[in-house]
């Protein structure tokens, strides 16, 4: 048989589905660029205003040579201030103007129904044993039920068998790592709802952006304050009752 018969033999994906598909990457890229040229905006507006005090300096200095650069790159950034301001409008108006489909209302999941219990359970995906043995004995002086795991991939398998009120993620793990247990959780009906709070020493811009993007409800940066964790995890559980 040839390579053109084999090639045609192969079943295609349905036209629909990568439709589908493409269609929510492009939302999602949109979603993200959004976010990130809000993020530059602010930078931009920080930088402007450090340059206006840098000019003043500048001019009570006599320095000309400086001002006139000076001057220019504030132009430049004001220029780049107004097109991303544009941007964002332009945006905004196209994700208003995204046609909606009425979804049919799916029957509740009769299977991995959350179990009735006195207490809130959290989940805590972590594999460093110092940082989940520290969160599990805080957490259960708080009187939360808590479950440690230390990977992703049997923590998702956890996830999906108990329900979970809240789940506590670490991103950098051996195997499975955070982003890929969020896109995996986000895509069972059972199980979506489950609010994810992520622990991790990633902190950058762009990490904390993947993080918020696949559905964690927050991210806060190790090392971390306790207090705030508490402060964090009682909102979010009281809001889900």
């Amino acid at each position: 048989m040839s390579a053109s018969s084999k090639d045609r033999d192969k079943p295609q994906e349905p036209l629909t589905t990568r439709y589908r598909k493409l269609l929510w990457g492009i939302r999602q890229n949109q979603v993200k660029l959004n976010k990130l040229v809000e993020l530059t905006i602010a930078n931009i507006e920080d930088v402007l205003e450090l340059a206006g005090k840098e000019k003043e300096r500048l001019e009570e200095a006599g320095d000309a040579a400086t001002i006139e650069w000076t001057a220019k790159e504030i132009d430049c950034l004001q220029h780049e201030l107004g097109t991303l301001e544009q941007l964002i409008i332009e945006l905004d108006r196209c994700r208003k103007s995204w046609p909606t489909l009425k979804k049919k209302k799916e029957p509740a999941p009769q299977t991995r129904r959350k179990p009735e219990r006195t207490r809130p359970t959290i989940l805590v995906i972590d594999d460093e044993k110092i940082t989940a043995k520290s969160l599990e004995h805080f957490l259960r002086q708080k009187e939360y039920s808590v479950i440690a795991i230390s990977n992703a991939e049997e923590g998702l398998n956890t996830a999906l068998s108990v329900l979970p009120d809240l789940i506590l993620l670490d991103i950098m793990m051996p195997g499975m790592n955070g982003y890929q247990f969020l896109t995996h959780l986000k895509e069972e009906k059972a199980a979506e709802h489950i609010p994810v709070i992520i622990l991790s020493s990633l902190s950058r811009e762009s990490d904390i952006l993947e993080g918020l993007e696949k559905g964690a409800v927050d991210y806060i940066v190790k090392p971390y304050s306790p207090q705030v964790l508490m402060s964090k995890v009682t909102k979010i559980l009281s809001a889900e009752k």
